[in-house]
């Protein structure tokens, strides 16, 4: 029975730190513009090509994004 309890409880305090990570970077998403403190929780390296430039985002970042539509940011 205890297991159960705990396993339920990790369960939530899981789905309350992910709330909040998606809350976060939708706040991010939402502004008009990004500071730099902004972009530092986001983006894990820029790499510049000649032709394009990768970012690279935290995995953390790049999971959230894989549950949803995009995938990858190529400019």
């Amino acid at each position: 029975m205890n297991l159960s309890v705990d396993k339920r409880n990790d369960i939530i305090r899981i789905n309350r730190l992910a709330k909040t990570a998606i809350d976060i970077f939708n706040d991010i998403l939402n502004k008009k513009s990004l500071d730099k403190k902004d972009l530092e929780l986001i983006i894990d390296k820029i790499i510049v090509f000649e032709d394009r430039i990768h970012v690279k985002l935290k995995a953390d970042i790049d999971n959230l994004l894989k549950v949803g539509v995009v995938t990858t940011f190529y400019y």
